[in-house]
């Protein structure tokens, strides 16, 4: 799980730049926000995917 989380930052971080968000601007809630929203819709798809 801490694997899926750090992959998910990583590709985030380096992602924001090409689509021109300003990722410097985030601050710590912001980032925790956003990852929760990614793992959570990344657990809830894998979930449905196993039934």
């Amino acid at each position: 799980m801490l694997l899926v989380i750090f992959v998910t930052f990583l590709i985030q971080k380096y992602t924001y730049s090409f689509f021109k968000i300003d990722a410097a601007a985030f601050q710590t809630k912001d980032w925790f926000y956003v990852e929760f929203m990614v793992v959570d819709l990344w657990l809830v798809t894998w979930t449905l995917l196993l039934n």
